[in-house]
This record gives structure tokens, C-alpha cells and sequence, in this order.
């Protein structure tokens, strides 16, 4: 991280290096000569990007010496819908959900990169290379932060054992994961992967117990370093982390509010209401103080199920807040009678 970090050029920087390609290939060069005024890799790290966003289709290398010769490319042309396709085409593959067309609260920087005065090809390769470079920071910080957890003086060696062989493992569990993936907002899969099934009839049969969800939660971890904005993976985070009363201080916190959020964005009112229902169900396996986290984070995020969350979890959080207004109601009445 360190190296990289120290080593990587600015968003300027690098878009300077491809502006000085892309000008050649634009005048109607074809062989980009290397050596003297830029290097094979300045060539190559530029071609790659514009390779992304569909410029050039391909390119040969042609040596005069191990430090010279031509690059012979294939360019395409700039087409702006195009260029945009390919950009969506290639982030889709990380983050299903990316979208810049309307400004939201997980994209709004590359949104208002989108919306700068810049000449409009431009703005679309910043945000190629903006996203590239967040992309390698967040998959680098997740992996150091899965083994972080997994080298605690907690864990024994026979748990660290096990959690390399549930890392790596192709189960159920990982199909159902994969769903995740390719469909975010499909709520349905999330909550497969919360609940225990029948062999045979593949029925749900009750919400998975503790040992269960911790190795599910080291199965997502997998997933959690290639899929930082992914809807369904960050509410798996946040409800498996409650359910084995592992919560507070970690990542399923933020995860979990951040799923929350762009539940209430992106789904109708029906929706978001039978996503609480089930929520609810599995939330009853988990202990009271989680019950109440899980109750202050729903109300926080999503308003109007007090009464629901108190029903259903008997929590002391929502609990709190419905008693607010009788005891407002008493005090004024006691006021009254002094």
C-alpha cells in the first residue's frame, strides 16, 4: 500500500500522460514511437486506460533496441455515448450499482466530476481513473483489514484454520453470494443467506445460529474486498455482524447504515416494508443489545416503524420513543394539577 501509494501519479498527472497518447492517435499517428520523449510503460499504462473505454481495440510492440521502438495501435475514434458505454461496462463489473447520471451520497464526487465545465471525453477518463485508483485503495484496505480480525489474539489457531478453508470454500453459501453480486437489489437472496434450508426441499427452515452466521460472515469477507458499494453485501455485513454480537467498532456498522440508505433510495414503500418485516424475523435470534442497535438503526435511517420494531423485537430503543409522547402528555397533565 505503501509503495503504491507513493509511487501512483494524481488524477492530473496520469490524465496528462494519456492526453499525450491520445493526441498522437487523435492527428493520425498509428506508430507511437517510445525511447526518447516517453517510456513503453507511460505508453502502455495510457493505452490500458483507453483500452477501458474502448479507444483503441489493441497493440503490437515493435523493438529497435530493449529500451526502443514503435507501438503500433489500433484506434477507434472518440465517440462520446461510446466512450460513456464502456466506462459503465467496465466499473459495472465491480459496483452493479454505479450510477453519475443523478447525483447521490455514493457518487457524488464522480457526479460532480461529471458535471465540470471540462471538454466532456476529458471528464469521462478523470473518472475512469479516479475510480481505479479508489478501487485499488479500498480491495488493498479490505484484505489488510480481513486479516487484521482474523490475527487477533482471539482468534486460536484452530479458528484462523478454519476461517482460510471457509475463505476459499465453493458452497451453497457462495452461489448465493454470487446472486448478491449480480443483483444487489434483489432482497430475496439477501435473506437466503440468512436462513437455514432443507436438504431436500431447499425451504427455508429457521434463521442460521451463531456459528453458522460467523461462517458465513468469513465467507463474505471474500466478497466485502472486491464489493465496496454493493447493497446486499452491506446488509449481510451489518445483520451478520449482529447476529454473532459482533458489531459495534467494525466495518458492519458503516456497511450496514450505508445499505439502509440506499434501501430507502432505491426501493417503493412496499418494498422497504417487506424488507423491515423480514428483517425483523431474523432480528429476534439476535440478543437484546443487538435487538436495540438493530432497532436504532433501522429508525434512523428509515422512518416510521417504531411501533413495528417494538412489535416484533420488543426492544428497548423503539421502545423509548413511543413512550416519549405519553410521558409528555403525563408531565403536562402533572403540570396542570400544581
Amino acid at each position: 500500500m505503501y509503495f503504491w501509494n507513493g509511487n501512483r501519479d494524481s488524477v492530473d498527472e496520469e490524465y496528462r500522460g494519456i492526453s499525450k497518447v491520445l493526441t498522437r492517435l487523435y492527428k493520425g499517428e498509428r506508430l507511437l514511437d517510445f525511447g526518447v520523449n516517453m517510456s513503453l510503460n507511460d505508453i502502455q499504462k495510457a493505452l490500458y486506460k483507453l483500452f477501458l473505454l474502448g479507444i483503441v481495440d489493441n497493440w503490437t510492440i515493435d523493438y529497435t533496441t530493449l529500451s526502443e521502438g514503435e507501438v503500433h495501435v489500433d484506434y477507434n475514434g472518440l465517440d462520446e455515448e461510446d466512450i460513456k458505454r464502456h466506462l459503465y461496462n467496465y466499473i459495472h463489473k465491480y459496483d452493479k450499482e454505479f450510477s453519475i447520471e443523478q447525483d447521490s451520497k455514493r457518487y457524488h464526487k464522480y457526479f460532480m466530476m461529471l458535471s465540470s465545465n471540462e471538454f466532456p471525453i476529458t471528464k469521462l477518463i478523470k473518472i475512469l481513473i479516479e475510480w481505479s485508483n479508489d478501487n485499488v485503495v479500498y480491495n488493498r484496505l479490505q484484505s489488510t483489514y480481513t486479516m487484521l480480525q482474523w490475527l487477533d489474539s482471539s482468534v486460536s489457531d484452530v479458528q484462523f484454520r478454519r476461517n482460510i478453508i471457509e475463505y476459499f470454500k465453493f458452497s451453497e453459501l457462495t452461489v448465493i453470494l454470487d446472486g448478491v453480486v449480480q443483483d444487489p437489489l434483489d432482497y430475496n437472496i439477501w435473506f437466503d443467506a440468512l436462513y437455514a434450508k432443507d436438504t431436500i426441499t431447499n425451504q427455508r427452515i429457521s434463521v442460521i445460529d451463531i456459528d453458522l452466521a460467523r461462517t458465513t460472515l468469513v465467507s463474505l469477507q471474500r466478497y466485502l474486498e472486491s464489493y465496496r458499494n454493493n447493497t446486499g453485501l452491506n446488509y449481510l455485513c451489518g445483520m451478520l455482524r449482529l447476529l454473532t454480537g459482533n458489531y459495534i467498532g467494525t466495518e458492519g456498522e458503516w456497511r450496514f447504515k450505508e445499505s439502509l440508505q440506499n434501501i430507502k433510495e432505491s426501493f417503493s414503500e412496499e418494498e422497504i416494508l417487506n424488507i423491515v418485516s423480514n428483517t425483523i424475523l431474523v432480528g429476534n435470534n439476535m440478543d437484546l443489545p443487538e435487538k436495540d442497535k438493530l432497532s436504532e438503526m433501522i429508525i434512523d435511517n428509515l422512518s416510521g416503524f417504531e411501533k413495528m420494531l417494538f412489535d416484533g423485537l420488543h426492544d428497548r430503543f423503539s421502545l423509548g420513543l413511543l413512550l416519549q409522547e405519553p410521558k409528555a402528555k403525563l408531565n403536562h397533565i402533572m403540570e396542570g394539577i400544581k
